[in-house]
């Protein structure tokens, strides 16, 4: 309630105003009274003081500075009852009190400052009932809206009609993430370019001072004065989104902050039930990626009209429909991250940061959440030729806010949806580099290209048990050696093919005389059955020593990696 409301609500007690330049819209949550000089340190906000002034019959300088004491406080006022210690209000103090716009009040001589506090605290007292069933009531209809399964969207619109005020949720980026708009008599105009420059100044805000509580701000855009009333809302995770209420025009009486704190709780069970619904879109859409780009064997996975159905289903695709794709993994490293709470946080803030950066983009670039890997893929239905620049900008927008470091890898362009598979697995391979890098802006690269690893890479797509069962039909047990006999022959092996059969390099580069690997040789060519001179034999033992080896340190538990 306002010092003015308060005044005017109990005439009774007949308090007067005696400074011309008060501001009396001042709130008024409480009363106090006291003669105590260090009554300023623990004063509430919006508390109306009274009091005789009877520490200061002698010494008006200091009750000057009483009321710069209790301004910065942000107390409501300050109530005197003269003619008892002190007979008049010297000019200097109703000076000072001008300056402040701080309201003095006179308290009538023929009463008791218990008498005005109780029927002023009677008035306050009746107003937080009214407010307290307000907000009560407020919480239950959007609480019954959200039983019936109504979206956030639909929970801002409903409340924006309870407070005929325009509502506006952001997210921790103070991108909109749903909104509500006054049903009638509102002067303002919610238009996009209005919510973008709220959240922008917003956003300012906080960076100079977070929102820890409720806070009413009066904001300085291009449309003039914003009033407003500003919420955080927790969701389940450490980055909170924020409720707000725009204050154009007079509030209703029972409306308090009460009001807003237990809507909040009812946005943050909603904006968590959202969160699971994000998390099962994004797992279908994963899904149907890796249907689309899976096994290029299967009928219609690389044709465009036979997958016409699934594109349907999922907007995500719609689109994909251009001649050359470029394929971005995204992946992030973060200092203590911990527990699977923390790293759903972190997942989410990337997506809403990526969403607010790269929409102005629209159909050109697709965000793929891959949620069972903690990591995104950017789809981009364009030749791209300053990418790298753009991402690091990305990466080090999001850093300044939080300390997530967002690292990418860069596939090689696809030109079909048939190929989008190949270039995915390249991307993912660049982002493994990227990451491993180190956290923080001075380690490593935060963009990786993908570069071929060698002719194991032709071999990406065949299942590992064709692979073994390739490598054991031509090098039987020297393909996956179990003791130290049989790894002596296969390293034999191995460095007189890369000697290309000469003996005495191969003595050299394994460090044994030449007769000993003539010997081995011999014993090598019987195990093996065939003759290594013939090229295609040859060429096949190459390939099987490549391949098991490349699946003995992929997999710890084989007998190779004993």
């Amino acid at each position: 309630m306002k010092l003015s409301e308060l005044l005017e609500a109990v005439p009774e007690a007949g308090l007067t105003v005696m400074n011309q330049k008060a501001d009396l819209n001042r709130p008024v949550d409480g009363l106090d009274t006291s003669e105590t000089p260090d009554i300023a340190k623990y004063i509430k906000p919006n508390t109306l003081l009274l009091t005789t002034a009877m520490l200061y019959r002698d010494d008006q300088k200091a009750l000057a500075g009483l009321i710069k004491a209790l301004h910065h406080a942000k107390a409501a006022g300050l109530a005197v009852k003269l003619g008892r210690f002190v007979a008049n209000i010297s000019p200097g103090v109703m000076k000072k009190a001008d300056e402040l716009g701080f309201p003095i009040l006179r308290v009538p001589m023929d009463t008791t400052l218990g008498i005005v506090s109780h029927m002023l605290q009677s008035r306050l007292m009746r107003l937080e009932t009214k407010q307290f069933h307000y907000a009560l009531d407020i919480q239950k209809k959007i609480s019954q809206a959200l039983f019936r399964n109504s979206s956030l969207e639909e929970l801002l619109r409903y409340f924006a009609r309870l407070l005929n005020r325009h509502v506006l949720y952001y997210d921790y980026f103070f991108n909109l993430a749903a909104f509500g708009t006054a049903p009638y008599g509102h002067k303002v105009i919610l238009s996009e370019k209005r919510t973008l420059e709220i959240g922008d100044l917003l956003l300012e805000a906080y960076k100079l001072k977070p929102f820890t509580g409720i806070e009413e701000l009066l904001l300085q855009g291009s449309f003039g004065e914003i009033h407003c009333m500003v919420s955080p809302v927790v969701a389940g995770n450490q980055y909170p989104f924020f409720l707000v209420i725009l204050h154009e025009g007079p509030m209703v009486e029972p409306f308090s902050s009460l009001v807003t704190e237990l809507a909040g709780n009812v946005f943050s069970f909603s904006t968590h039930n959202q969160r699971l619904l994000w998390e099962n879109e994004w797992r279908a859409q994963e899904e149907l990626f890796f249907r689309l780009t899976g096994d290029s064997r299967a009928p219609g996975l690389t044709d465009i009209h036979l997958m016409a159905p699934w594109m349907k289903a999922a907007p995500l695709f719609s689109s994909l429909d251009g001649n050359v794709y470029q394929v971005v993994a995204v992946g992030f490293n973060a200092d203590g991250l911990s527990g699977e709470m923390a790293g759903r946080d972190h997942f989410e803030l990337i997506y809403r940061w990526l969403k607010k950066k790269l929409s102005p983009i629209g159909e050109n670039c697709q965000i793929l959440p891959l949620v069972s890997q903690g990591r995104f893929l950017l789809l981009w239905k364009e030749k791209l030729d300053n990418l790298p620049p753009q991402l690091e900008t990305l990466s080090e927008g999001l850093w300044k806010i939080v300390p997530l470091d967002m690292r990418f890898g860069l596939g090689n362009q696809a030109h079909s949806l048939g190929s989008l598979q190949h270039s995915y697995l390249e991307a993912v391979s660049a982002l493994e580099k990227a990451l491993s890098d180190g956290i923080g802006r001075g380690a490593g690269r935060l963009v990786h290209f993908y570069y071929s690893e060698g002719a194991e890479e032709l071999f990406q797509f065949v299942p590992r048990e064709h692979i073994r069962h390739f490598c054991l039909h031509i090098l039987g047990e020297l393909a996956y050696p179990e003791n130290e006999h049989n790894l002596y022959f296969r390293k034999t092996l191995e460095a007189y093919l890369n000697c290309q059969g000469d003996i005495t390099r191969t003595s050299k580069k394994i460090y044994v005389h030449r007769n000993t690997v003539t010997y081995r040789m011999e014993k090598i060519q019987h195990l093996l059955g065939k003759p290594l001179e013939d090229p295609d034999y040859s060429l096949m033992v190459r390939l099987a020593i490549l391949l098991s080896g490349q699946q003995s340190h992929a997999s710890p538990g084989s007998a190779g990696a004993r």
